[in-house]
């Protein structure tokens, strides 16, 4: 039951970063940057708004597969990439948000499928898929 709850949020979160490739863009700014130490490990505190058809939003998302991927690791990163992500968003920088036409309240920053994040979600499947397989075989 978990690996099928992990697949569907997995397809769940490859759709939504494929679907916000098309959506559209709006301005957006920086609010909050930063870091914050998670034992040996580090959350990026991140935070931006931007305006869709005269309403003010707020988000954190930089991007579905990004957060996908972090649910395995509580949210964290190495100190590089934290400290990296964290230079690349400072405060009041100006930033295109791409935000669901449908629900704007729904929005990424990066929409990429960046190789790598692709290269560990085929991981993790296969894994997945592994476990599902040996519990069939228990049986």
């Amino acid at each position: 039951m978990l690996w099928l709850t992990l697949l569907v949020l997995l397809i769940r979160a490859v759709w939504l970063a494929v679907k916000s490739r098309q959506w559209p863009q709006t301005n957006g700014k920086i609010t909050h940057s930063g870091t914050e130490a998670v034992g040996n490990r580090y959350r990026v505190l991140l935070q931006y708004e931007y305006t869709v058809n005269g309403s003010r939003y707020n988000s954190h998302i930089l991007s579905y597969l990004d957060t996908f991927l972090l649910f395995f690791l509580s949210g964290t990163r190495s100190a590089r990439a934290a400290n990296h992500l964290a230079a690349k968003y400072p405060v009041d920088t100006e930033v295109f948000v791409h935000y669901d036409p449908k629900n704007p309240k729904r929005s990424v920053l990066e929409t990429e499928l960046w190789n790598g994040n692709v290269a560990i979600i085929a991981i993790i499947l296969a894994i997945m898929g592994g476990i599902f397989l040996l519990g069939l075989g228990l049986r």
